[in-house]
């Protein structure tokens, strides 16, 4: 009897043992729960090495190329800038024409008054010489001559070589720079008229049609009249100077010369106005 009591008590023991094992063992885990509520555990961040790649982002215009909002547009506050007043550039001041020419321009002051009433030029220079070649010649050619121009002209209008086609200046190649052919001189007119005078438009023109000597042509050299106005068209062309086509475009024509030339070369009072009223059309085309 007394041995199965000291049993009982043994089991006892060990029962109570366990039991209080198990209560220590739900408590510490109780509080290693706690700790981690209370402090959350971080992983450090990797340090950058040279070999990362970050990840992409979103593309962004530089600030010199982004498109203003319409509030910072309009008044300036969005960017803390104040926007700067729209300057307008200034108005070329057309005041002094010089024609440089042959009979037509010399015998002319009916066609240079049009132009002149019609674009308000204060001084026209008129710088024609009758019988005049655009070539070398013994005639006062413009390419040996043009330094007569005033260097105070605001615009240089060139008109001839109706001359050079009644003399039989042979035409040349286009790039030539031979004075005694007809494109060489006028290679040779527009760059020295460029360089002499920088700050004036340069305006070429091409003779008008005619029916007295030789009329359209051919000449002697076997040349048209309208030979001499595509070779103009192409050398001023090529020098980025502009060029009025007369020659198609005056309005004057082998089939109304009696109505406007009063020999067959030069015009009349109604041709001379006619040529005035197309000129001043054209060359207000190049005056901006």
């Amino acid at each position: 009897m007394q041995r199965k009591l000291w049993d009982y008590f043994r089991m006892g023991a060990v029962g109570i043992l366990l039991v209080v094992a198990l209560l220590a063992v739900g408590c510490s885990k109780q509080e290693e729960a706690g700790r981690d509520k209370a402090e959350p555990t971080k992983t450090p961040a990797s340090p950058k090495t040279a070999t990362s790649t970050p990840a992409a982002s979103p593309s962004v215009k530089p600030a010199d190329t982004m498109e203003p909002s319409e509030e910072s547009e309009n008044t300036g506050e969005s960017s803390g800038m104040t926007p700067e007043p729209t300057v307008k550039p200034a108005t070329k001041s057309w005041v002094k024409m010089a024609c440089l020419g042959d009979s037509i321009t010399d015998w002319g002051e009916i066609w240079i008054n049009v132009v002149q009433e019609k674009l308000s030029f204060e001084e026209m220079y008129n710088l024609g010489i009758a019988q005049s070649t655009i070539a070398d010649s013994d005639k006062d050619p413009f390419y040996a001559r043009y330094q007569s121009i005033p260097a105070d002209s605001d615009l240089i209008f060139v008109f001839g070589g109706t001359n050079d086609f009644y003399q039989n200046i042979p035409l040349g190649a286009a790039d030539s720079e031979n004075p005694g052919e007809f494109c060489g001189a006028l290679n040779v007119l527009c760059t020295d008229l460029r360089q002499e005078y920088p700050d004036a438009l340069l305006v070429f023109a091409t003779p008008i049609q005619r029916t007295s000597a030789y009329g359209p042509g051919p000449n002697e050299a076997g040349l048209m009249l309208a030979d001499y106005g595509e070779a103009m068209k192409a050398v001023c062309g090529g020098c980025g100077v502009p060029v009025i086509d007369l020659y198609n475009g005056s309005g004057i024509t082998v089939d109304n010369a009696d109505t406007y030339l009063e020999d067959g070369l030069h015009p009349n009072a109604e041709g001379y106005q006619l040529l005035g009223e197309v000129i001043a059309a054209e060359l207000k085309r190049w005056m901006k």
